[in-house]
């Protein structure tokens, strides 16, 4: 009977050590590359949720059939996207996406519209609307807060883009 051999290894790395590493490596440079780009700022986050809201309010339009429209609070202090029944425009409080919005403490929205403000005694009226045929014109809104302006747009296309303004 013969007696087998010594078993010989060859030396390396084998396919799962290197995925292994790949893998590690691939989330190490995920941190890095977080850290150094940052947080969003609180203005730049309250504008990315405002723009997915337009777009929410865009697809309810689509869907209901129904005109929706948006206005800042007089003192931009927040927002309402209305709905209009029953012969006039009411704010969507049980709509998840489309409730009423306070903005954070320093952050305020104001219509571009000449940048004039919105009475407190005005009837609600949409500065801005989204209709259900996908025809939309226009819009800019100015969100503040100590340090920056961003202006909210949707162009003749129907492109919503946030732009920054300078000082």
């Amino acid at each position: 009977m013969a007696r087998p051999g010594p078993i010989h290894r060859e030396a390396g790395f084998s396919l799962v050590e290197t995925l292994v590493v790949v893998a590690v490596v691939a989330m190490m440079t995920a941190v890095a590359v977080l850290s150094v780009t940052g947080r969003q700022s609180a203005i730049e986050r309250e504008a990315e949720r405002l723009l997915a809201r337009f777009g929410e309010a865009r697809e309810t339009a689509l869907v209901t059939g129904g005109i929706v429209g948006f206005t800042p609070e007089a003192d931009g202090s927040g927002y309402l996207f209305l709905t209009y029944r029953d012969g006039s425009w009411r704010d969507m409080p049980d709509h998840p996406a489309l409730a009423p919005r306070r903005l954070p403490d320093g952050i305020r929205l104001y219509s571009e519209a000449g940048r004039t403000r919105r009475s407190p005694d005005a009837a609600l009226a949409p500065a801005a609307w989204f209709d259900p045929t996908g025809i939309e014109g226009p819009f800019a809104f100015l969100l503040q807060d100590s340090d920056r302006d961003l202006r909210l747009v949707r162009d003749g296309q129907g492109v919503l883009r946030i732009e920054e303004e300078v000082r």
